[in-house]
């Protein structure tokens, strides 16, 4: 009975949905397009390539600079950035040494740039809102987890979210709402505008008129809940 009452839980919570700013998914995404067009533009012009977005055409060009990575995924290219950062103004190198690895380590930043997957949960918003009033729905699925009977998240993942580190969420919120890429650029200088908006996603969820947003975030639940078993 018990599971069969949380089971019932989720599914009203479910049907009741999630609010969500309309107007800021729209604006994110505007300044997605932007951004990742300015992107893709500079790596050709620093790559000489048509398509430096491709896996194996990118992949050939870091090659025949002189870097013997294996492939583009995730991890890798991170390793080769902090490896060619490390060797940087070596003494057993020469200047032309050090300037080829700048440019390695600036194009490898621009594909983890494109890369970037949370700011992709924007255009799972758009996807599953609802027009008539503006609420993303099935967010959880009760026992999602087959061995452990986990709730899991789905479309946004809602207990997976990008911890902001907003100096003024409310004039952010606001300029991507209205797609300003230059003022969130302006705000922003030190990241990219791709970042600063994987960190506005949990603003884009934003109750209506009258109602307040209440937020309970239990960090390190399990650690917490499994400390007093321990001491058994």
């Amino acid at each position: 009975q018990n599971i069969l009452r949380q089971d019932l839980i989720y599914r009203r919570i479910n049907a009741r949905g999630v609010p969500v700013d309309a107007r800021a998914v729209a604006g994110a995404q505007k300044i997605m397009t932007q951004e990742k067009a300015q992107v893709l533009e500079s790596m050709k012009q620093l790559t000489g390539l048509a398509n430096p977005n491709g896996r194996d055409q990118l992949l050939d060009w870091i090659r025949a600079q002189g870097s013997q990575m294996l492939n583009l995924q995730k991890d890798v290219v991170q390793d080769e950035i902090d490896y060619q950062t490390a060797h940087l103004g070596s003494p057993f190198g020469n200047p032309s040494n050090d300037a080829q690895r700048k440019l390695i380590i600036r194009v490898l930043e621009m594909r983890q740039t494109l890369a970037k997957t949370s700011t992709s949960k924007y255009d799972a918003m758009a996807r599953n809102l609802c027009p008539w009033d503006n609420r993303m729905r099935d967010l959880w699925q009760f026992y999602g987890a087959s061995r452990t009977g986990r709730v899991a998240g789905r479309v946004l993942n809602p207990a997976d979210l990008a911890r902001p580190r907003l100096d003024d969420p409310d004039l952010t919120v606001e300029c991507v709402a209205e797609g300003n890429h230059e003022m969130l650029t302006t705000l922003y200088p030190e990241h990219s505008p791709l970042e600063t908006l994987s960190w506005c996603i949990r603003a884009s969820l934003k109750a209506p008129e009258g109602p307040l947003w209440c937020v309970a975030d239990l960090t390190s639940i399990e650690t917490v809940g499994l400390a007093p078993a321990v001491q058994y």
